[in-house]
């Protein structure tokens, strides 16, 4: 769901997403490596427990598909208005305290001091329960079917996890709805976590409960949780989509490179990526036979090339503003064979007024998004002058990048693009992220247009 939207603000609705599914499956998940458990040794059950459910399942999967949406403060992981939510925490906390020392009394001697791993290791892993359980699952059920939904749901799959190894369902799903109501209500994470959430844990782990075996390993297994935590922190920090950075506008031949020399260089090192857009153009566009398409921003031309070559009935016009790439984007299609298929012309994104409205079955392009003074002006533009039912194939590079992608940009990124690493790393910091381009679409009223995230890229279409 866009950010924006109103009906993860409802109490009751209806918008199933995939990202509801996904929880649900992660939840189910959860509990039966909760449930299963209980039959395993020792060893085996820590490494379950605290490496596959706590750190894996519900650290790492819930932040991922966080950071691929952009909107950890959608999820209530932010720190806004954080003093009135550690004040509504530690009220709450006390209040709690409060009742369970009148029901069950401190034992005798009780010395908290002596159970400081024990404690250590329960609040590490009331941060898996508050991300995955209150801010992951809660989220992703309200925005799909309303306010209520999305919290029995957290309420029912914290229940369930905890009934693999406490037989009291009633009291926890009980509990689950009081902490994800305050969750949700307060708006996000600081106002459970750590004092009202702290304390009934611990204490009931501690203190009330006379089913919990007590933690075993509880030095070692702090330790795992805490590493783990602060490598999933580091990875989110050195993957964080910084502030974008606009890259200049058309490239022309300089002393360094000409632009057929960086024609070439481009074609050595993505002509393989310049066929499969060109497929996947063809595929997802679906042209009639004889369609006119307008492709912006070529470059040395290798996308439209591609594409004339696998669908020779059609008429590609080309709209690049550097006269020099202008030339060696024609002189690549005379050399490939079509150079009759496609012509360039002068112009750029925000301005195709020398097309009348509905002049095009189409329009492509690739690896240009980034160098446009202004997208919502240029999807407009598009938006004029294609025909009723014509189709939009765009493909540039995203800023949002994932731990695998880092690793390709910057470790291997002169292995992957040689001379070119300057020049891509600057035109991915200059990209745009999908739910930025999504929310432009919204903001300038623009129906079917979408844009989603692929393996270094993100994808405009317009069907």
């Amino acid at each position: 769901m866009k950010k924006g939207s109103t009906a993860g603000n409802k109490l009751f609705c209806w918008n199933p997403s995939g990202e509801a599914l996904r929880a649900s499956l992660l939840g189910a998940v959860i509990i039966v490596l909760s449930v299963t458990m209980k039959n395993l040794e020792s060893g085996t059950s820590i490494f379950v427990r605290d490496i596959l459910m706590i750190l894996a399942c519900g650290i790492f999967y819930p932040l991922h598909r966080m950071k691929k949406t952009e909107d950890y403060a959608g999820y209530g992981l932010h720190a806004r208005r954080w003093p009135i939510s550690l004040a509504i925490n530690a009220v709450l906390a006390i209040l709690l305290a409060l009742v369970f020392v009148k029901e069950v009394p401190l034992p005798a001697g009780f010395n908290p001091l002596a159970h400081g791993y024990e404690v250590l290791y329960i609040m590490l892993a009331g941060i898996f329960e508050t991300i995955v359980f209150y801010a992951y699952i809660r989220t992703a059920f309200e925005r799909s079917f309303g306010i209520i939904a999305g919290i029995l749901a957290a309420a029912a799959f914290y229940s369930f996890h905890h009934a693999g190894f406490q037989p009291e369902f009633g009291k926890l799903f009980f509990v689950g709805i009081l902490y994800a109501t305050t969750f949700r209500f307060a708006g996000g994470a600081l106002a459970i976590f750590p004092f009202f959430w702290g304390i009934g844990a611990t204490w009931d782990v501690l203190v009330q409960s006379e089913v919990v075996s007590s933690i075993e390993s509880p030095e070692v297994r702090s330790l795992a949780l805490l590493v783990g935590m602060l490598v999933a922190a580091a990875i989110l920090y050195t993957t964080r989509t910084r502030a974008r950075v606009p890259e200049g506008g058309a490239i022309e031949s300089d002393a360094r490179m000409s632009t057929d020399e960086y024609g070439a260089i481009m074609k050595e090192r993505l002509g393989g990526e310049y066929v499969r857009f060109a497929q996947r153009a063809n595929e997802a566009l679906s042209l009639p036979a004889g369609a006119r398409v307008l492709e912006i921003g070529p470059g040395p031309g290798w996308a439209g090339i591609e594409l004339a070559k696998i669908r020779r009935d059609l008429v590609i016009t080309a709209v690049e503003p550097s006269a020099d790439m202008r030339e060696t984007a024609a002189k690549n299609a005379g050399a490939e064979g079509v150079g009759k298929a496609l012509s360039y012309v002068s112009g750029v994104a925000e301005n195709l007024s020398q097309f009348p409205d509905g002049s095009f079955d189409a329009v492509i392009s690739r690896d240009s998004l980034h160098h446009w003074d202004d997208p919502s002006h240029a999807f407009a533009e598009i938006e004029r002058v294609l025909k009723k039912a014509g189709g939009v194939f765009i493909v540039d590079n995203k800023r949002s990048l994932s731990l695998f992608e880092w690793f390709l940009v910057y470790p291997l990124g002169h292995k992957i693009a040689g001379p070119m690493v300057s020049g891509w790393r600057e035109s991915i910091a200059s990209g745009y992220t999908p739910k930025e381009l999504s929310d432009i679409f919204e903001s300038c009223s623009l129906g079917g247009w979408k844009a989603r995230s692929a393996i270094l890229d993100v994808v405009v279409t317009r069907m």
